[in-house]
């Protein structure tokens, strides 16, 4: 019984304790207290929609960025050799997995 107890997947993050918090006086209360569970899952909600759109669009202004850089070079330097070319990729790559880990 500890084991179950125990789990490291019933920790609960700030969102779900709060989320849990509504629940429970809901249930323990009553209807009259229902709002607040929907205010507190609907915010929740919200805000990983939020945060999903927002991202998402960000990813691909730098994959963007990070694509027209690579062919900017391209076309600057025609004549680049393969250790220019990969070392002018792995720059431009750098810098979006750098604009990504910050998102």
């Amino acid at each position: 019984m500890s084991e179950i107890v125990d789990l490291p997947s019933w920790k609960l993050g700030t969102g779900d304790l709060i989320q849990q918090i509504a629940a429970l006086i809901w249930l323990n209360k009553g209807d009259e207290h229902k709002d607040l569970y929907q205010k507190v899952t609907g915010a929740r909600v919200a805000y990983e929609l939020y945060t999903r759109l927002s991202a998402n669009s960000s990813i691909e202004v730098f994959q963007n960025q990070c694509i027209s850089g690579i062919v900017d070079y391209i076309k600057k330097n025609p004549k680049a050799s393969e250790a220019e070319l990969t070392k002018e990729v792995e720059k431009h790559v750098k810098i979006f997995k750098e604009n990504i880990e910050r998102l």
